[in-house]
């Protein structure tokens, strides 16, 4: 509802349907900010939200949420069970403003991009300052360094486990993915390209542990790219190797991908399918015991026509976000 969307909320339970005017199922309503709710002195407020990455200091164990807004990068600290919200401050943006803000961490700094954004690149905040920060007014942060490198990224994916940042739908790498050498936090390296299949919308990049022995202890990524699922073989940077590439029968936009803990499954959100097709949300399941030859097992079909946009996996469960559902 109107009400509830422009209400800052903590702690609210799914009672009847409902926490706080938000229809719910079996989820309780930790906390709610509406934009309204980011406001800094010094700073034009946000007309709108991209994208949100959670952050765990290294040291104290504070949990953070780090929230991609059209004009800045947006710093919440979550205290307690209950939930309670306190805006910490704002990062600007480094150009002009765009729906398309994405940001991940590495070390206790968080690297920042943004899309269709003039030449806004990379920009690095030392998270290590929220440690004396006070809980006074929100403040203004500063970048600690800038890539350039780059003009614009559509997402951004750091592999923690090797030290490297991978850069999805950039001007550079026929639009591919431009790999970075963060393990210097705030002075990001150029490590090399891949830009055999043209445009990457997404990746994400581990350090491979799954069944397929041939490639244990590669650094491994699932690359979207709108036609096709594609495994990459990153080991060396300097030339990325394609591994096998995928497609299915209805595939409109092939957006994003996540592997299961074991590596034995990836699962796919395909932007368009829905849409082109008059279909329900539809995750599609692949077997990739053999990286070189995945096999499409299936598809999970959801009950409503909600188009999925992004899923992440972790332990047993399925976080999967979708537009309208």
């Amino acid at each position: 509802s109107t009400t509830a969307s422009n209400t800052v909320l903590h702690d609210t339970a799914c009672i009847g349907g409902l926490a706080g005017g938000f229809p719910c199922s079996n989820v309780d309503l930790v906390g709610h900010m509406p934009l309204s709710a980011f406001a800094v002195p010094g700073l034009p407020n946000p007309g709108s939200a991209s994208m949100v990455w959670g952050y765990t200091d290294s040291q104290s164990g504070q949990e953070y949420a780090l929230i991609g807004l059209n004009n800045s990068l947006a710093v919440v600290r979550i205290d307690g069970a209950d939930g309670h919200l306190q805006l910490m401050g704002r990062l600007p943006t480094h150009s002009g403003n765009s729906i398309w803000r994405d940001v991940r961490v590495y070390r206790d700094h968080a690297y920042v991009g943004s899309d269709s954004n003039g030449p806004h690149g990379i920009q690095i905040m030392d998270l290590r300052q929220l440690r004396t920060q006070g809980s006074g007014a929100p403040i203004i942060y500063a970048e600690a360094a800038h890539y350039s490198g780059v003009r614009n990224t559509h997402t951004i994916a750091i592999n923690e486990g090797s030290g490297f940042a991978y850069l999805a739908g950039t001007n550079t790498c026929s639009g591919g993915i431009h790999i970075l050498d963060i393990r210097n936090p705030t002075a990001p390296v150029f490590a090399g390209c891949f830009s055999q299949d043209g445009y990457t919308h997404e990746t994400h990049c581990w350090n491979y542990q799954g069944p397929d022995t041939a490639h244990l202890g590669k650094e491994i990524c699932l690359a979207s790219d709108v036609d096709s699922l594609l495994v990459v073989d990153a080991t060396n940077k300097a030339a990325p190797t394609i591994l096998s590439a995928i497609t299915y029968p209805g595939v409109g936009y092939v957006h994003q991908a996540w592997f299961t803990p074991d590596f034995r499954y990836a699962l796919l959100n395909d932007e368009l399918d829905e849409q082109n097709s008059g279909q329900n949300g539809k995750t599609y399941v692949f077997d990739y015991s053999d990286l070189d030859a995945p096999v499409l097992k299936g598809a999970h079909t959801h009950p409503r026509r909600a188009i999925d946009h992004n899923l992440y996996i972790k332990n047993n469960f399925v976080y999967a976000s979708n537009y309208t559902s």
